[in-house]
């Protein structure tokens, strides 16, 4: 009788393990038709991030993806991937006319190779009806990612009608959603039955490291004795990079000792740049390379983040999404002044401070508190660093979506 427990543990140790063993050896395909390969902005990170991790896990994963250049390019493996590319008309785009070229070689090289691999990730586009299609009848389980709820940040309403319709073939033919937030979880599931698992973005925190402070590229932007604020990211309107020389503005008729630092390009460039000009202190770097970003991250002493609330939905279900650049602000170890969205507060808790939404003069106020207490903005660096590394990695992510991959393929 003393023996049993043991024999159960061992019994179940040696089950585990094979199961393990069999999982390892999955073969996902994950498309991501709309994102290019590489790209500079969020979409390509996430792309990039998840699939080296999950691969480095074991897993024999091929991408499937567009090809920076306007010809397919040649196959290729890196970083244990298999990368793939496809050109499939997706999106509303300059070069929708030109995809629809390479659609049908694309399309029947996709089909053929669809039933070499156990499960489909499809990182969701609002045109993409392709998969629904090319796995009808190989039985392949289907796991549609949707890192925003699609046709609700539409603003042309017929243009919703036509995406919302074939958001519904696309769920007709999943088997399971994930998504990166619970708001947006909660927004899709009035639209379907099917299990959504939130598994939210990421941080490489060995590449967002404040070991890799650079002295050279700090005392090109800032003296030791001045304070550098810094916004990395698209001039996009949602990242509120448009309210930045009104923040700005008001902080330097004030702190004489502090610089803005505003990294990246984008639409709103150029409108940012000519409400700048007049304003000392302010330096926009333009687009950078994305290996270059935590250099600009580490020799910051606050970091920005004033997302805006004039989007396309928020009005009716709230801020969405899951910003990277929250992540990688927190792995840097520096502290973030941002808006108080519920979302945001899930990421950022005790690394920041977090303004009363859409309210400019909190902002600013929160921003010159950490401008004149040193100590303050140690300590919430440090926290962010500690909840980055233990709970933000990619390898971390890597591993929610590898236990998503093994629920879906048991039911």
């Amino acid at each position: 009788m003393e023996n049993t427990p043991i024999g159960i543990n061992i019994y179940s140790i040696a089950k585990n393990k094979n199961e393990n063993e069999r999982y390892i050896q999955m073969k996902i395909a994950y498309f991501a038709f709309r994102e290019e390969f590489p790209a500079p902005h969020a979409g390509y990170v996430h792309v990039n991030e998840i699939t080296k991790n999950i691969a480095k896990l074991g897993i024999h994963l091929t991408l499937y993806v567009r090809p920076p250049k306007s010809d397919l390019s040649v196959d290729n493996k890196e970083d244990n991937r298999i990368i793939k590319y496809v050109k499939f008309p997706c999106t509303v785009h300059s070069y929708f006319k030109k995809d629809l070229i390479w659609l049908s070689s694309s399309y029947y090289k996709v089909k053929k190779e669809a039933k070499d691999y156990d499960l489909i990730h499809e990182r969701f586009a609002i045109l993409n009806i392709w998969p629904s299609f090319m796995l009808k009848d190989t039985g392949k389980p289907h796991i549609l990612e949707l890192n925003s709820p699609g046709p609700e940040e539409v603003s042309n309403k017929l243009f919703q009608i036509v995406a919302k319709r074939l958001r519904e073939i696309q769920f007709k033919n999943i088997d399971a959603i994930i998504t990166q937030t619970n708001t947006i979880r909660k927004i899709l599931s009035n639209y379907t039955s099917k299990p959504i698992f939130v598994v939210p973005n990421g941080v490489d925190t060995t590449a967002f490291n404040p070991n890799r402070f650079s002295k050279e590229l700090r005392e090109r932007y800032a003296r030791d004795n001045e304070i550098l604020i810094t916004f990395v990211g698209a001039f996009k309107a949602w990242h509120g990079i448009q309210d930045i020389p009104v923040i700005a503005k008001e902080i330097l008729a004030r702190h004489k000792n502090v610089k803005f630092l505003l990294v990246g390009g984008g639409n709103l460039f150029k409108e940012v740049s000519e409400k700048v000009k007049h304003l000392d202190n302010i330096i926009l770097t333009g687009p950078q390379p994305y290996s270059e970003i935590p250099k600009y991250l580490l020799i910051s002493d606050i970091l920005i983040a004033p997302f805006n609330t004039g989007f396309e939905g928020l009005d009716r279900y709230g801020f969405w999404w899951n910003p990277v650049k929250l992540f990688e602000y927190m792995a840097s170890g520096k502290p973030i002044v941002s808006f108080g969205f519920e979302e945001v507060r899930k990421i950022v808790r005790g690394a920041g401070l977090l303004a009363e939404v859409g309210n400019i003069d909190d902002f600013v106020e929160k921003l010159e508190y950490l401008i004149e207490c040193e100590s303050e903005r140690r300590k919430m660096g440090m926290i962010g660093r500690e909840i980055a590394v233990k709970e933000y990695d990619w390898k971390k992510r890597a591993e929610e979506t590898i236990e998503i991959y093994k629920k879906v393929l048991s039911s």
